[in-house]
């Protein structure tokens, strides 16, 4: 277990130190111990990995020493929030790239599960709003296995936990 100490503010420079942090302690950690790597990481962390996968993801460590599982993730490509960055500008999904990612959202996350599925987001636009600030902070109960699968796509599994 090795955290990435980065500012985790609001805010675009935390996320590029973040990245940063990130590099090296993957290159440490697999220098060291040779891997393989499982990067966990929750909401602002979700989107340090997706800066990473687009920053590194074609020249970093080779596929089965690292991989990924993401929790509350806003840049999910399947009901992630997607808003603008804290510079106002648009960010990207997380890409999908030759690493495996296990990218697990709750329902009501208002940030990673933005269409409430498997229901319907209509109508209840406060909850998923309230859920922003109450589901997504809190996935200490998540298992994978009481997760189910919304979708694989390439190395990508998208998980629901009820």
């Amino acid at each position: 277990h090795v955290p990435v100490d980065y500012p985790a503010a609001a805010g675009t420079a935390s996320i590029t130190a973040g990245v940063h942090q990130l590099q090296e302690a993957i290159t440490q950690t697999l220098r060291v111990g040779g891997g393989p790597v499982v990067v966990l990481a929750h909401s602002q962390g979700a989107e340090v990995v997706s800066e990473w996968m687009e920053e590194h993801a074609d020249t970093g460590p080779p596929p089965g020493s690292l991989r990924f599982i993401l929790t509350g993730n806003p840049r999910r490509r399947l009901g992630g929030a997607g808003m603008g960055g804290w510079d106002w500008r648009p960010v990207g999904r997380t890409p999908e790239t030759r690493y495996a990612v296990t990218d697990i959202a709750r329902r009501w996350d208002g940030w990673a599960n933005k269409d409430n599925y498997p229901g319907r987001a209509g109508g209840n636009w406060f909850k998923l709003w309230w859920g922003r600030f109450t589901v997504h902070s809190d996935y200490r109960d998540v298992t994978v296995s009481g997760c189910t699968v919304r979708e694989t796509s390439g190395n990508t599994t998208y998980l629901i936990h009820p």
